[in-house]
């Protein structure tokens, strides 16, 4: 059932404060990042609730309980556990230029390799197209009927955190990943569903290829 936001910040925030997030917890191995700095890469579209032991977001269908003491530079990336409002922790890991990518990964080291490498699919899936701006059109002018399976979200380079909670939100987890997903509701995740079609674009196109070359050598 979709949730308001409002509520969804509150059971985010409830969830956070029975956490008990300790210093030693944190791989110190990283450097600590003032809350500041996180605030200022965060920008204020994805921040809808700031205090100084947490800043809960909203992101890619996450809403998201974020312990800021508790960020670390990574490999040039900044990782910042936290729990969003259906009590499931990880990471969120931001990039200038980049997608906020959400990992359900504990580990930061390995929440920053979960984004390296969505990230990189998604460039890949960019450059299929030849461009964002081809990318754009060509999910746009989809057939409404054309079916996106639950695995073309992650060829899209998106994350299965979001993903699970858009399908949720729209009562379709189920149906999705037994049928797949019409492009008619997909589009209702704005730009997030429009890589999700030209995942599912290139897959037919890549599937009719195959049964072209072999009918060709029947």
């Amino acid at each position: 059932m979709y949730l308001p936001l409002n509520l969804r910040i509150r059971r985010a925030r409830r969830n956070a404060e029975r956490i008990q997030m300790q210093r030693n917890d944190v791989d110190m191995s990283y450097s600590a990042v003032p809350t500041d700095s996180i605030l200022q890469s965060l920008g204020s579209k994805l921040v809808v609730y700031s205090a100084d032991d947490v800043i809960v977001t909203e992101a890619g269908f996450v809403t998201m309980a974020l312990f800021p003491a508790d960020a670390r530079n990574c490999q040039g990336l900044l990782v910042i556990p936290g729990v969003d409002d259906r009590n499931q922790s990880g990471h969120l890991v931001l990039r200038d230029g980049f997608v906020p990518y959400h990992s359900l990964s504990t580990s930061i080291g390995r929440a920053a390799v979960d984004a390296q490498r969505a990230w990189e699919r998604a460039d890949k899936l960019v450059q299929c197209f030849g461009g964002k701006t081809e990318l754009k059109n060509a999910a746009a002018t989809a057939p409404w009927y054309l079916l996106s399976r639950y695995e073309d979200a992650a060829r899209a380079g998106l994350c299965q955190w979001g993903a699970e909670n858009f399908l949720r939100r729209l009562c379709m987890r189920r149906v999705c990943k037994l049928v797949g997903l019409p492009q008619f509701l997909l589009r209702l995740a704005g730009a997030y569903g429009s890589r999700v079609t030209a995942a599912s674009l290139l897959r037919h196109r890549r599937h009719l290829s195959k049964e072209t070359l072999t009918q060709e050598h029947k």
